[in-house]
């Protein structure tokens, strides 16, 4: 019965930590007057702190992966991961520098990236047929980050203050520890089904214990004889260190992306995508904030932009069903959408017209999400997908710490509207990018 109900409890801790996520970029966000106030940071600061955040939420994901093929290390890197996402956001109620809260909120970013990779593959392993349907039900806990929190903050601020505030709301989020201490991996899973086994045959014991000791007493023998019929030659390091340039060669040449090229192109076009993504969400509030409305006022276009987030991810699968447009050309049409969309919110600079322009810009960011990893696994043999996923999580990560610093610059030295209409310029560098894509012919790739 276990493993039936397994991948159902990975799912609440999956749900609360994407939840983690947008929830402390938006809760920073509400609290950015305060933190100007007090601790002079100003938007150029809170774009390098939050783009640090995402770094480490993203791109050490290759890291955790090579650690989870170690057996036995699943669960203690959950347990670890939610410590550590939780203690960092708890201590950034405690600085008095906009450095230190970067790295108290990087220490909260490693712990929600050691999680969600983790839990990821444990999800994997788990849900074998379901894996769709639970990994959907999990990461759906974006929109409730994007939507409660930043209500909750500034309730919380209003009473308590910023530093408070973010006492309650790290604490909230440490529920996520004993719902990964109900999470099994595979040390778990394997350590129930030996358990089983010997209940079973509680007689092959002792022929077992007798059968080990045996296979290791021919294994010392046998690396004894090995020892000393086969001396090691002195030119083994060199032999080593050729073998090993070598197979280094073969693997960059036989890469997915030497193999079709194309894909570069397309993660190319992603990495500039995540500059508009993340710069959007962080600046989101704190320039509804600085065109004079008040932060409860501001809030609604955070309730607008999770809903629509919520539709965006439902939706890009819905309308590709059907066939009638590839996934390639509809990203390309949300991107004009996009562009315009900024623009517009630029050029007219009501409440009404905002609501409308976060529903827009956070439905198609939410979609084009989803279909920049549909095209890459389109284009790849399935074999090749993990390694096209890893290297999408690590572009992200870049990404979103090179678009929140240069959207905070813009801020700072040229004004909120000029930042967001650089946005809208990367949106239509996106678009010629994912144009030159479409134009080129798919290199056939065999597994």
């Amino acid at each position: 019965m276990a493993y039936h109900i397994g991948p159902w409890k990975i799912v609440p801790a999956l749900f609360l930590q994407t939840c983690f996520f947008l929830a402390t970029i938006k809760s920073i966000g509400v609290y950015f007057p305060e933190l100007r106030r007090d601790l002079g940071i100003t938007a150029t600061d809170l774009g390098i702190t939050l783009g640090i955040f995402e770094a480490f939420s993203f791109v050490p994901g290759s890291f955790v992966a090579i650690l989870n093929h170690k057996h036995g290390i699943q669960r203690p890197l959950i347990i670890g991961g939610a410590i550590l996402a939780s203690v960092g956001l708890i201590s950034s109620s405690l600085v008095g520098t906009s450095a230190q809260l970067s790295i108290c909120l990087a220490a909260s970013g490693l712990g929600i990236n050691i999680m969600s990779i983790t839990l990821g593959i444990a999800l994997s392993e788990q849900s074998g047929d379901r894996f769709d349907l639970l990994f959907g039900i999990g990461k759906s806990g974006y929109s409730l980050g994007m939507s409660v929190f930043p209500l909750l903050a500034e309730y919380l601020k209003n009473i308590y203050g910023w530093r408070g505030s973010l006492i309650i709301i790290g604490a909230i989020m440490a529920n996520i520890i004993p719902l990964v201490l109900l999470v099994e991996t595979d040390k778990g899973l394997t350590e129930r089904g030996a358990a089983q086994g010997e209940e079973k045959n509680p007689s092959m014991n002792d022929v077992n214990d007798n059968s080990e000791q045996e296979t290791a007493d021919q294994s010392q023998q046998a690396l004894i004889t090995r020892d000393e019929e086969y001396p090691v030659q002195s030119d083994n390091n060199s032999r080593c260190s050729k073998n090993n340039c070598s197979s280094l060669y073969k693997l960059l040449a036989d890469s997915v992306f030497n193999r079709d090229r194309c894909l570069v192109v397309i993660l190319t076009a992603y990495t500039i995508f995540s500059m508009v993504d993340a710069g959007w969400h962080a600046f989101l509030i704190p320039r509804a904030v600085r065109r004079g409305l008040p932060t409860s006022r501001a809030l609604y276009l955070a309730y607008t932009a999770a809903v629509a987030c919520f539709i965006g991810r439902c939706l890009s699968g819905m309308i590709l069903k059907p066939k009638f447009i590839t996934a390639h050309d509809w990203h390309m049409v949300l991107t004009i959408i996009n562009a315009l969309s900024l623009i517009a919110d630029v050029c007219f600079p009501h409440f009404a017209v905002m609501i409308v322009t976060s529903f827009v810009t956070a439905l198609t960011i939410g979609e084009m999400n989803i279909l920049m990893v549909v095209i890459c696994r389109d284009r790849a043999p399935l074999p090749c997908f993990p390694v096209i996923l890893v290297a999408s999580e690590i572009i992200f990560g870049v990404g979103a710490f090179i678009g929140t610093t240069l959207t905070g610059l813009a801020a700072d030295n040229l004004g909120y509207n000029e930042a967001f209409l650089l946005l809208a310029g990367f949106e239509c560098l996106v678009l010629c990018i994912m144009m030159s894509a479409r134009c080129s012919k798919r290199s056939p790739i065999t597994d």
